[in-house]
C-alpha cells in the first residue's frame, strides 16, 4: 500500500492509500532533511503495528528520495544512520552508507503542493 509522509522540523504526518492517517510531534527539533527520513520511519512502524502491507512511500523531499534510492549519496552521518535503518527495515542491501538493492519499498518524489499528507 502507498503512503504519503510530510514532515517539518518538529512534526510529521502520514497518510496512507486506505485513509489511515497518522501524527508525531518530536520532542526535540530536527533537521528539515533529518525530520523527513523521521516521517518515513514513522509510515514504516505504523504499516507495521496495523499489519499494512508497505509497497511505497512518497515523499515531497526529492533529496531524500533521491539517497534512498541510491541516487546520491547520503554524507551526513546522522542521516546516513536514518537511511541505514530505513533500508533494513525494508529488506534492502546497503553497504558503508550506500545502496547495493532496493528492498521491498519504493520511495517516489511528489511536489510539496501534490502531497495529501501536508494537510494531515
Amino acid at each position: 500500500m502507498k503512503v504519503h509522509v510530510a514532515a517539518s522540523t518538529t512534526r510529521a504526518s502520514i497518510l496512507f492509500a486506505n485513509g489511515t492517517k497518522d501524527t508525531a510531534t518530536a520532542k526535540d527539533e530536527y533537521t528539515k532533511n533529518e525530520s523527513k527520513y523521521r516521517a518515513i520511519l514513522l509510515a514504516i512502524h505504523v504499516a507495521k503495528s496495523r499489519n499494512i502491507n508497505l509497497t511505497e512511500v512518497v515523499s515531497d523531499s526529492q533529496l531524500v528520495v533521491d539517497q534512498l534510492n541510491g541516487a546520491r549519496s547520503v554524507n551526513e552521518l546522522r542521516l546516513r544512520e536514518l537511511a541505514e535503518t530505513i533500508w533494513k527495515r525494508t529488506g534492502a542491501v546497503y553497504v558503508d552508507g550506500t545502496l547495493m538493492k532496493q528492498g521491498d519499498v519504493a520511495f517516489t518524489y511528489v511536489k510539496r503542493a501534490d502531497n495529501p499528507a501536508r494537510r494531515v
